[in-house]
């Protein structure tokens, strides 16, 4: 058994310093302009040796020579091209790079500057349910906790007919960037102590979540609450979700079953 070993672990180690010495010999691919200096190299000597032997065929050796010559000639510019396109298309990923760094920079700037608009009480109602538009349409994920605070911000023109995401704004902009909104709906869900302030953060959560993920949030928040009106406010949150359990369901299926967010937001921003 130990000759054994010592057999195996000799050629273990006779094979890893093969790999070693030998691995870039026996691995490398061809090169095929090596191989075509080796050609033009031996197609000149045998075209002098014909030369010089005054040989009858040495006029179509020496031809034979001069294209090996020009296939040289055109493989090294071929790859020339291939280095320059190359070169240039590390510089054009570069650009990119630095185009998409600026977009981001200024997409941040703007984001920026809209939650500041949506939290300016001066600005008109108009201007900050823009500003409030245009957040959801960004998918702003750093508006989240703007937004869940002004969820009770209601528009104007408050018409019977357009539906709850509409005559809120900040809940529609919410449903629209998903799933980032979740926890800080929760978090504000154990604060929530007025009808009006759960059931928006219910509907943004339930049409974000669907009902039955909503639902086995809060569960798991009220076995995981600490002080007891955050309980209490969980439970009253989840009364609100089954209390409308089919029509919340309802709002989720429009709202993610046919691929598009509430005719609130066109996308033309």
């Amino acid at each position: 058994m130990k000759e054994k070993y010592q057999t195996y672990w000799a050629i273990t180690i006779l094979l890893f310093l093969l790999m070693m010495t030998s691995g870039p010999l026996l691995f490398a691919g061809d090169n095929p302009l090596a191989e075509l200096n080796e050609r033009v190299a031996e197609s000149k000597k045998v075209a002098e040796e014909f030369k010089q032997s005054k040989h009858p065929d040495a006029g179509k050796v020496y031809a034979s020579y001069v294209e090996l010559v020009k296939e040289r000639q055109a493989l090294l510019s071929s790859l020339a091209a291939l280095k320059k396109r190359l070169k240039a298309d590390k510089q054009s990923a570069i650009s990119e790079k630095r185009y998409v760094r600026k977009v981001v920079k200024r997409r941040n700037t703007l984001i920026k500057l809209l939650m500041i608009v949506v939290q300016d009480r001066s600005c008109g109602r108009w201007e900050r349910i823009e500003a409030v538009r245009l957040l959801g349409g960004l998918r702003a994920k750093g508006a989240v906790n703007v937004l869940v605070r002004n969820i009770e911000d209601i528009r104007p023109d408050k018409w019977k007919e357009k539906t709850h995401e509409i005559l809120y704004p900040c809940l529609g902009a919410l449903i629209r960037i998903g799933q980032p909104a979740t926890p800080a709906l929760l978090a504000a869900l154990a604060e929530a102590d007025t009808e009006l302030k759960r059931y928006n953060r219910v509907h943004a959560l339930a049409a974000i979540e669907s009902p039955k993920v909503a639902e086995y949030c809060l569960k798991r928040e009220i076995a995981q609450a600490e002080k007891p009106a955050h309980k209490a406010n969980f439970r009253a949150a989840l009364k609100e979700l089954r209390k409308d359990f089919d029509g919340f369901r309802s709002i989720w299926t429009v709202s993610t079953g046919l691929g598009h967010r509430w005719q609130y937001f066109d996308d033309k921003d």
